[in-house]
């Protein structure tokens, strides 16, 4: 049977990549502005010559050409020390980004 959606649903819900935005972009861009860190922005699925789009992405200059983290997402029912599916992606993008940091965060705890 085809499961065809109510048109008149007004039920809202964030998606992993929803959440990231709102997260990065709202809340760590915020906190960069206002704690007057020497730091450019906070970006989200920005794709590299590899193809792949880490999830967050906090850049050391204003023009956000050098980045300093590498942030991977996952939902909250992730453990954020998964290294299959947190740890090692997020340490191969920041590789390929030349970024000294990583991190990985399940919108509970933020493993740095």
């Amino acid at each position: 049977m085809i499961q065809i959606p109510n048109p008149f649903d007004i039920t809202d819900s964030h998606t992993e990549w929803s959440a990231t935005a709102l997260v990065m972009e709202n809340l760590v861009n915020t906190i960069i502005k206002e704690k007057h860190y020497d730091l450019g922005p906070a970006r989200v699925e920005k794709v590299g010559e590899d193809r792949k789009r880490p999830d967050g992405l906090i850049y050391v200059d204003s023009l956000g050409t050098r980045v300093l983290i590498n942030i991977e997402f996952k939902q909250p029912f992730f453990d954020p020390f998964d290294f299959e599916n947190l740890k090692e992606p997020a340490r191969q993008k920041a590789v390929k980004r030349k970024s000294p940091y990583f991190a990985t965060c399940n919108f509970r705890e933020l493993i740095v």
